[in-house]
């Protein structure tokens, strides 16, 4: 009864989360063409370097999960997630992409992290989910709510620096929906508190095709 009543509390989430990023959605035009830069990317500080290199591999690697759990897992409420997340993903990438096109930044599309999508690829059901759920909705978010945060407070880059701070509450509201899903995909059923993320790391090797 308590585990029904956790699902339908995180169904209501999801469905306000959606409403955010609906309400967001005129937030994301945030008016770039107000900004000028002519950068180049070896122009770019450390910090904003390391936002567009993580931003870029990581949306590559989340979208591919993402689209994996839809067919890999069987918890509706993972799936849901995952389908928010594709849906909210390339309304960002979009405006990401402006931004970085905007400050005159030459870059080569991304790949995915292969070694986290392949490793996904091999699980499914509850196995899917656990991993699924710790590698990008929570260790992925966390490290990604960090980024736009420093970005958005220590940024150099005008452009890149709005969009950070008008990214960060759709940025915020995945991780909070990430990390209720926890207890719903662990087979322990341990509590929130109790239960450490893995730690995501994207391989460096895996952010440009220069081929």
């Amino acid at each position: 009864m308590q585990h029904f009543a956790r699902q339908n509390k995180l169904c209501v989430a999801l469905m306000v989360g959606s409403f955010i990023i609906g309400s967001a959605k005129a937030d994301e035009r945030y008016h770039i063409e107000h900004i000028s830069s002519t950068e180049s990317l070896t122009d770019l500080s450390p910090i904003d370097r390391e936002f567009i290199d993580f931003n870029e591999v990581f949306n590559a690697t989340e979208f591919a999960a993402s689209k994996l759990a839809l067919s890999q897992s069987s918890n509706p409420l993972v799936q849901k997630f995952a389908s928010q997340l594709i849906s909210d993903h390339q309304k960002i990438i979009k405006q990401l992409d402006a931004a970085i096109l905007h400050s005159k930044v030459n870059i080569s599309p991304s790949n995915p992290d292969m070694q986290i999508v392949d490793n996904l690829k091999k699980l499914k059901d509850a196995e899917f989910d656990r991993a699924y759920v710790g590698n990008i909705a929570v260790a992925g978010k966390h490290r990604e709510v960090d980024l736009f945060e420093r970005e958005a407070s220590q940024g150099k880059n005008e452009t890149l620096k709005a969009f950070a701070t008008r990214m960060l509450p759709i940025i915020h509201s995945h991780l909070s929906l990430g990390e209720r899903l926890i207890p719903v995909v662990r087979e322990d059923r341990e509590s929130p508190s109790d239960m450490k993320p893995p730690p995501l790391i994207v391989s460096t090797s895996a952010k440009r095709d220069t081929a």
